[in-house]
């Protein structure tokens, strides 16, 4: 695959483009996106769906700009796929025709079912939910995918999109015949084993998801991975199907999202009711990386390999200096988690069920890329390295994690090296957040394992803990080769628990 490869999506609504870089086998990271609102389904459910002039002079002037744009990034790989509007009109292949010969790009018109397997591939190798129901709304049409446990199971399309419902309805405020249109599309099809989650993707329910943090005063500005249960918002989803222009204003809607922020949310609310759906989360992937994972996972039964994070891996590829330091720090950050476990209680039978994350590697796998992050911010600046660290991993860890497990992570490295933790950021995310007390051995361990390889040396080290069970207390003992000024400094300095000693 190229080493930058772009890829463009033609929609009814917008033009959107990511150019992606690879960093290693699997890991990338994206180098730019773009957007033109083009309309090109403007007026065509009213014509026949034939696309007009103007919104084709609007849409090659774009994907012009689009091609002149990958060049300055040197993308050796262009792919360009286009969704409900050309598959629905009759004239699709004047603007195709044009774009090849003018500009030696060739468009790709997929199907419905393909637009929505595209969709659902990203979902379910960029975002942390193993089992749901994808709902990617679009101009001209919206895609159903069924996942479970990251299998891909179904995929629907169904002529209901944005601008199609306003066009043949919403100008009129027909909302029954647009429920009994939607309910229409869905009786062509059988729908089995649907999950009660549900993935939301495309422009329309993002922008949908930047209102309900604002209206839930959410902490974490993040749109992807962003979860809510659907019962505690149908509220305020009637609400915005109520108001005008003026009160969508006053809500947050922006002004390029007011002709579809309606028809986007009374098709998830509709979707939602049927399916007896009860939490949503909000994707910020879709179709785009679902094409380049597409390519980039071809020989890998499209998915990465087990235990395997992108944007942990991106950070590694770009931002380490010393990889192989810090993957040893980290076999010694498990190692110390492991031994001191009667201690701390993380990962736990107790602690599993206590937060249901039904994972027995939850806190350590936590731990353990926290270590391998820890010197990422070096790379940008030396001298506030940790000061820029947390914003740094919080909004860069964007795929397969869930917002608490970004800021988990994001707090153990701002507390590297530290003698004390800085509670400020617990104070901020503490909603989202397990107990402090739980944080502190996190980072602990971390700065244990930090001190110990201190001076960048790989030496081996013999860990013995003795237990004090009556007393809950413990010694930590630690043996290695040789022992250095360095070294002791470090540990001495360390801000230990009463029931925790360590001797070196």
């Amino acid at each position: 695959m190229a080493k930058i490869t772009s890829i463009i999506d033609i929609g009814s609504n917008s033009i959107r483009m990511v150019i992606f870089k690879k960093s290693s086998r699997f890991g990338f990271h994206i180098l730019n996106e773009s957007k033109a609102k083009v309309r090109l389904a403007q007026g065509s459910y009213n014509n026949n769906s034939n696309l007009t002039d103007e919104a084709i002079k609007r849409t090659f002037s774009s994907i012009y700009s689009f091609v002149q744009i990958s060049k300055t990034y040197k993308a050796r790989k262009t792919i360009c796929v286009a969704t409900s509007a050309l598959r629905d009109a009759p004239n699709k292949q004047e603007l195709i025709s044009r774009v090849k010969k003018e500009l030696k790009l060739n468009i790709k018109v997929i199907s419905g079912e393909k637009e929505a397997y595209y969709g659902a591939l990203s979902c379910k190798n960029l975002l942390y939910t193993h089992s749901f129901l994808s709902l990617d709304v679009g101009g001209g049409s919206s895609e159903l995918s069924i996942v479970l446990d990251k299998q891909i199971k179904q995929t629907t399309s169904l002529n209901v999109g944005t601008i199609r419902l306003y066009e043949l309805f919403f100008t009129n405020n027909d909302y029954e015949g647009a429920r009994a249109y939607l309910q229409k599309e869905l009786n062509k099809y059988t729908f089995k084993n649907v999950p009660d989650t549900l993935v939301a993707l495309g422009g329309s329910l993002r922008a949908l998801c930047v209102l309900v943090i604002k209206q839930t005063k959410y902490p974490l500005n993040s749109v992807h991975g962003f979860s809510y249960k659907y019962n505690d918002l149908k509220g305020f989803f009637k609400l915005i199907l109520k108001s005008n222009e003026k009160e969508l204003v006053k809500i947050g809607v922006k002004q390029d999202r007011l002709a579809t922020i309606k028809q986007g949310v009374f098709i998830i609310d509709f979707i939602c009711d049927t399916f007896g759906i009860k939490n949503i989360v909000t994707s910020g992937v879709g179709v785009r990386e679902g094409v380049f994972l597409n390519d980039l996972l071809k020989n890998k039964h499209k998915s990465f390999p087990a235990n395997y994070n992108a944007s942990v891996r991106s950070f590694i590829d770009r931002f380490s200096s010393n990889t192989k330091l810090s993957s040893y720090r980290a076999k010694i950050g498990g190692k110390i988690f492991d031994i001191l476990s009667p201690l701390h209680k993380l990962d736990t039978k107790e602690d599993i069920h206590q937060d249901g994350k039904g994972d027995k590697n939850y806190h350590k796998n936590l731990l353990l890329n926290a270590i391998k992050l820890n010197d990422v911010g070096v790379s940008i600046n030396f001298y506030a390295s940790k000061e820029m660290s947390f914003d740094f991993v919080q909004t860069g860890l964007l795929y397969g994690m869930t917002h608490t497990q970004r800021i988990i992570i994001a707090y153990i490295t701002k507390s590297t090296n530290k003698t004390f933790i800085d509670d400020k950021y617990f104070d901020k995310y503490k909603s989202i957040l397990p107990e402090l007390t739980k944080l502190k051995w996190l980072c602990l361990i971390n700065n244990i394992a930090n001190a110990l390889c201190l001076d960048c040396s790989i030496q081996k080290y013999d860990f013995e803990f003795e237990y004090d069970k009556t007393n809950a207390k413990g010694v930590l003992y630690i043996k290695s080769e040789y022992r250095t000024f360095m070294l002791d400094s470090a540990l001495y300095a360390l801000k230990l628990p009463k029931s925790l000693q360590i001797q070196f």
